[in-house]
């Protein structure tokens, strides 16, 4: 388990390019052989129809005259056997082809090079069939020991070639002539032709594999560039996460500072004008308030110096204003101390403090009670 599976995780650590090149490599290659033998066949089965087709003219202009004679017989004579015969042993025929018979359309060997084949009958193959309707058949032939003693051909390899015989003036088919050759012409020119398809087909097999994987490997470097710039992408925006949460919470805590500093900045204030001008303010009033009374009863100063009650009044007036004024604007800027009230406590006191200012009756609803109230 351990094998395949380290195997599928270096696959896949792989660039998109590499795939290609290990996976798209065999699959390549066994196209190339498969396809490169398929054309290999077809050129080796083109070179045999073209020399079987040549030489089967050649033979038809040799053999033809000499069997004209089954127009008007069933066999051949005499005359005209030992003329085939004296064909294939002093003319250039003879050393062209290794072997001859004469087929009537029957399946009847009339003529035969190999001793013990004229005289009998034979099945009619698919070769001999197609030269008695006329056609021309080749094919590489390769048989086994029984099959050249059947046949009556000692080479085990040879080109096997069906050509129709015809009658002179009438183009009627009379009988059909097998011959053998010698496939050393058929192996040079095909092997020559195969080599130059092989190479041909090769070379245009690697030049579009050099071409896809051009393709392919810019486009795995196109994939990566982008991944790399993605995961920098991913770390700036991780680092600037990071950052603005750091920044986040020194701000919470700059703003809890500055509320304390604010609210205790407020209440030292207050405390000082309660303390320092609200005081002096206070004591000055209740001086003016003696001193009224003083001048009010006795009709003047104790000092002698003359007064009026209407003298000191705006004075007194003057300062419990600015009295007030102090102790309202200590009152504002001293926070109220909510933390021991409770949420229907706090609305409450929020009520009252505004039917005070502005005298309206406002009515509070706090759960299951109701609570009416006038200022």
């Amino acid at each position: 388990m351990d094998g395949p599976n380290q195997m599928k995780n270096f696959f896949f650590r792989l660039s998109l390019s590499q795939q290609f090149l290990l996976l798209s490599f065999p699959i390549l290659l066994a196209g190339t052989l498969l396809i490169g033998r398929w054309i290999g066949q077809q050129v080796e089965d083109s070179v045999v129809h073209r020399i079987g087709g040549v030489t089967a003219l050649y033979v038809d202009s040799f053999v033809a005259p000499h069997v004209q004679g089954l127009v008007r017989a069933n066999d051949l004579s005499p005359e005209d056997k030992a003329s085939l015969t004296n064909l294939l042993a002093n003319t250039p025929l003879g050393k062209k082809i290794a072997g001859l018979k004469i087929w009537r359309p029957d399946g009847l060997v009339l003529f035969s090079s190999q001793p013990g084949q004229a005289g009998h009958h034979f099945a009619i193959e698919e070769g001999l069939e197609a030269a008695l309707r006329g056609d021309i058949s080749s094919e590489i032939s390769e048989r086994s020991d029984s099959q050249r003693a059947e046949h009556g051909q000692p080479l085990p390899r040879v080109i096997e070639t069906y050509t129709p015989i015809h009658a002179d003036r009438q183009g009627k088919v009379i009988a059909a002539a097998e011959f053998y050759q010698v496939p050393d012409e058929v192996d040079r020119e095909a092997g020559a032709a195969q080599r130059q398809s092989w190479m041909t087909f090769a070379a245009t097999m690697l030049t579009m594999y050099l071409a896809l994987f051009a393709l392919v490997r810019r486009g795995s470097q196109t994939i990566l560039r982008q991944q790399n710039d993605l995961s920098e992408k991913v770390a700036q925006l991780t680092s600037l996460n990071a950052q603005n949460t750091a920044l986040h919470l020194r701000v919470k805590r700059a703003a809890e500072r500055a509320t304390a500093l604010n609210e205790n900045f407020l209440q030292r204030l207050s405390a000082d004008l309660h303390d320092g001008p609200g005081q002096d303010l206070g004591f000055a009033l209740m001086q003016l308030q003696t001193l009224d009374c003083s001048c009010a009863v006795r009709g003047g100063h104790p000092c002698g110096l003359p007064c009026t009650v209407k003298s000191l009044t705006p004075v007194r007036v003057a300062v419990e204003a600015a009295l007030r004024d102090l102790r309202a604007i200590s009152a504002d800027l001293q926070l109220p101390d909510i933390h021991h009230l409770t949420l229907a406590e706090l609305a409450g006191r929020a009520v009252r403090d505004y039917e005070s200012k502005t005298g309206s009756k406002v009515q509070l609803h706090s759960g299951m009670r109701t609570a009416r109230r006038a200022g």
